[in-house]
């Protein structure tokens, strides 16, 4: 019961920060399972427990003086920043995406 209750605010969180209704298995199975690369299944597992390090979170964990992006200079360096909303990485999600 207590491993749902913590997906459930997973889910809740995720669905605030990207401004979309995600439904919980949807969530899980289309998105963290069928991801057979470990690069990028390291990355979502990451992502969407948010320990990516990401600007924000450097700063959280002391490792950098700011939480702003390093490549745009935008004040906070998230996830959604990240994926997004950053104009210096859009050319690799591009790519990416094809």
């Amino acid at each position: 019961m207590h491993q749902k209750s913590v997906k459930n605010k997973e889910i809740n969180k995720w669905s605030i920060v990207f401004n979309q209704d995600i439904k919980g298995e949807d969530f899980y199975h289309n998105k963290l399972k069928p991801v057979f690369d470990m690069k990028i299944a390291e990355f979502n597992y990451k992502l969407f427990s948010n320990i990516l390090a990401t600007g924000c979170n450097m700063y959280k964990w002391g490792e950098r003086p700011s939480q702003s992006c390093i490549y745009c200079n935008y004040d906070k360096h998230d996830g959604r920043h990240l994926l997004f909303e950053c104009p210096s990485l859009q050319n690799i999600w591009n790519i990416v995406d094809e």
